[in-house]
């Protein structure tokens, strides 16, 4: 993946091009609409201002969505009353059917593309974590190992050395002898104090006092748990909601699109949120990885006595760099070494004048051994190497894999939100579209006035129309004769009758389809 954001890793810290291009942004206040200095300064309330103006176009862009949806939904309701007149012929169904399972299938991917941006973002903050404890080992274990130097150095070997010059005075009967042995002893304290004392100076230096960021750290690694966890049923929830939009488009049916379109409306809602607090955090990331040692160094001032020189020593670390515990370990080293050689004559003198205080001697060699040993892992320890490559480390978990996660997550969310926000539109016109179960009524199968079988008209067919039939419906049959029942006439015809006109009876016309 990092060949596809051209990023290779090196000793030293470059900056992403995806880091420029959120700092390029013009950084704007909300309060007053002017413009604010880039740099990275949580403390700054304009700062952060500046980012919540950025946080506040995506909620912006929601509202203007949620109207024009609104909007769209009266126009296609007042279309529909218009298409109910009969003489208009059905709009087909295909096409917004179609729509609805191809931007499905698209939003299942772009949630795949969200699912591996939430991975790479929980990665970047993993190993800026594991990066962040190494660093703040090495300098408790930098601590520990001065502490346990100070106690050999500031209280064994003098307790020890004590007992030694004790016993001395007590069994050796050569004055000069003795002489030459106390003054060892001296040199050998001499020498310890000064060991412990140039060693104690690196501690100062490198000390964690106002610094200590492990509670940070134990607090990121939390809210992270939380942040991955709710990330992921997020992304659950909204792939749910492809599928069962997914499952309405195939069945067409009425009642499953309506409730994709409310399903949609919230995964609407919760993406536009979620695209604003990612905008929120991508510029913030993107100024913090322009210049991170900058900030570091600024922060590191204020709330500890860490020098300027043993920051950019750590910070820096090239070939030219000089080690600021240089001088104090070589003088740690070189009294050490007069105490070794203190010891060393020492032990011959007391094997040839007092034996019986051999292990006086014994045990403050096995004490300088170890301090000896201690200083060998203090140096390797407070060698820039190892705490550098933890802070480029920790600088490219945060300035690569987790801004580049969040880009992911960004993109594939305004994507997304875009084409949940026309599904929501075709789900209400496939809706409007789908014609309506018809109602059966129940009849009088006895009726003399009921159509024939073979008869496709139906009360639910005027119903519908709301209309009653028109005249051209209406069939007039044929009309009966009736034989006329008033008597012949006898005014001069004779035999001869004159019928009266026929009667006729009007039946009620049958609606006719």
């Amino acid at each position: 993946m990092w060949q596809l954001i051209e990023h290779y890793y090196s000793q030293n810290y470059t900056v992403f091009w995806l880091a420029e291009f959120f700092h390029s942004w013009p950084h704007i206040s909300y309060n007053g609409l002017k413009k604010q200095d880039s740099t990275f300064d949580p403390t700054n309330q304009k700062y952060i201002e500046s980012l919540i103006f950025w946080a506040a176009v995506p909620i912006l862009w929601l509202l203007l969505t949620l109207v024009l949806s609104l909007f769209f939904s009266c126009c296609l309701c007042c279309k529909r009353r218009r298409s109910l007149d009969p003489s208009r012929a059905r709009l087909s169904v295909n096409c917004p059917q179609r729509f609805l399972i191809i931007a499905s299938f698209v939003c299942l991917g772009l949630l795949g593309v969200g699912y591996y941006g939430n991975e790479t973002t929980a990665i970047g903050i993993h190993h800026f974590i594991n990066s962040a404890n190494g660093i703040n080992d090495t300098v408790t274990n930098v601590d520990y190992k001065i502490n346990k130097i100070e106690d050999d150095l500031g209280s064994i070997i003098p307790s020890e050395v004590a007992s030694l010059e004790s016993e001395l005075r007590k069994n050796v009967s050569n004055t000069t002898a003795l002489g030459i042995m106390l003054e060892m002893t001296a040199s050998l304290t001499q020498a310890s104090e000064m060991a412990a004392a140039n060693l104690t100076e690196i501690s100062e230096k490198i000390s964690l006092s106002g610094l200590d960021s492990s509670q940070l750290i134990s607090n990121i690694k939390y809210y992270d748990y939380f942040r991955w966890m709710g990330m992921t049923l997020i992304l659950t929830f909204q792939v749910v909601t492809c599928l069962f939009i997914l499952l309405a488009a195939s069945k067409a049916s009425r009642y499953l699109l309506v409730l994709s379109s409310i399903l949609c409306i919230v995964c609407i809602l919760m993406i536009w949120c979620l695209v604003g607090a990612e905008l929120f955090i991508e510029v913030g990331l993107g100024d913090l990885c322009v210049d991170p040692s900058q900030y570091i160094m600024t922060e590191t001032s204020k709330k500890s006595e860490i020098s300027q020189d043993v920051l950019e020593y750590y910070i820096q670390c090239t070939d030219s760099s000089l080690n600021p515990f240089s001088l104090a370990i070589t003088e740690a080293n070189n009294y050490l070494a007069s105490a070794h050689k203190s010891v060393f004559s020492l032990e011959g003198m007391v094997r040839e004048y007092a034996p019986s205080s051999q292990t006086y001697v014994d045990a403050v060699g096995v004490a300088l051994a170890d301090v000896s040993e201690y200083t060998q892992h203090v140096t390797a320890l407070v060698d820039c190497t190892g705490i550098h490559k933890d802070y480029i480390t920790a600088l490219n978990g945060i300035c690569y894999h987790t801004i580049a996660g969040v880009g992911f997550l960004l993109v594939s969310g305004i994507v997304l939100g875009l084409l949940i926000t026309l599904v929501l539109c075709m789900s209400s016109t496939l809706a409007a579209r789908i014609a309506r179960r018809k109602i059966n009524y129940e009849v009088d199968q006895e009726d003399p006035f009921l159509p024939t079988p073979n008869s496709t008209a139906t009360l639910e067919r005027f119903r519908r129309r709301g209309q009653e039939p028109t005249d051209s419906a209406r069939v007039t049959p044929p009309l009966a004769p009736i034989s006329p029942t008033r008597p012949h006439s006898q005014h001069g015809f004779g035999s001869r009758s004159v019928p009266s006109p026929p009667r006729y009876h009007r039946y009620e016309p049958i609606p006719w389809p």
